[in-house]
């Protein structure tokens, strides 16, 4: 077998080659591995961490001698350098999250009362209510307390509420914090 003889040159083209190819191999892997490449972006997936929110409080109104308007204040911010809009509509869709399973309902049939505008990097408050029957007593006196009690109770099953802006795919979980509620209405009258 006759030996060759390689020179400078040759040798510094087979290393380049060389070279190239284990970066070329390197970089390959390094794009079929990555994170971007093996789980692609569920165009599906609500975005549930623009606006923040908290609970505000309650209110009572009466409708008619027979029914009764609970409102839910909230105070929603907005934690993006983007204005956003919701639009009190077909666009928005405005459901109860339940307490025992922490599943969605739209048995109250609640609803936003008003559009809402809420600034970037700002706070905004909402209201949230539904109609529920409840007989106002005829006596100022039980007042209070019937209310706290009715208040209470129709409270009971829910943990918040959650708004889906379908507009723009935004989900905004309204928790709720009525074990306040509950506490009250089970004081005595004198308290």
């Amino acid at each position: 077998m006759k030996q060759v003889k390689l020179t400078f040159w040759s040798r510094l083209g087979i290393v380049v080659i060389c070279a190239t190819s284990v970066v070329f191999a390197v970089r390959y892997a390094w794009i079929q591995l990555s994170p971007a490449r093996t789980q692609a972006p569920d165009t599906n997936a609500w975005k549930a961490d623009l606006i923040r929110a908290s609970f505000a409080g309650m209110q009572v109104r009466e409708l008619n001698p027979a029914n009764s308007v609970i409102a839910f204040y909230f105070d929603l911010e907005n934690t993006t350098t983007a204005d956003f809009r919701l639009s009190n509509g077909s666009d928005l869709i405005v459901m109860c999250r339940l307490k025992s399973d922490h599943s969605l309902s739209s048995e109250n049939h609640p609803h936003l009362e008003d559009s809402v505008f809420i600034p970037a990097k700002n706070r905004t408050r909402i209201v949230i209510s539904f109609t529920r029957p409840f007989a106002w007593p005829a006596s100022s006196e039980f007042v209070d307390d019937g209310i706290r009690r009715f208040a209470a109770q129709s409270v009971e099953s829910l943990e918040g509420f959650v708004l889906f802006d379908q507009l723009n795919h935004v989900q905004i979980e309204l928790p709720g914090a009525w074990q306040k509620l509950k506490e009250a209405a089970n004081l005595p009258r004198n308290q």
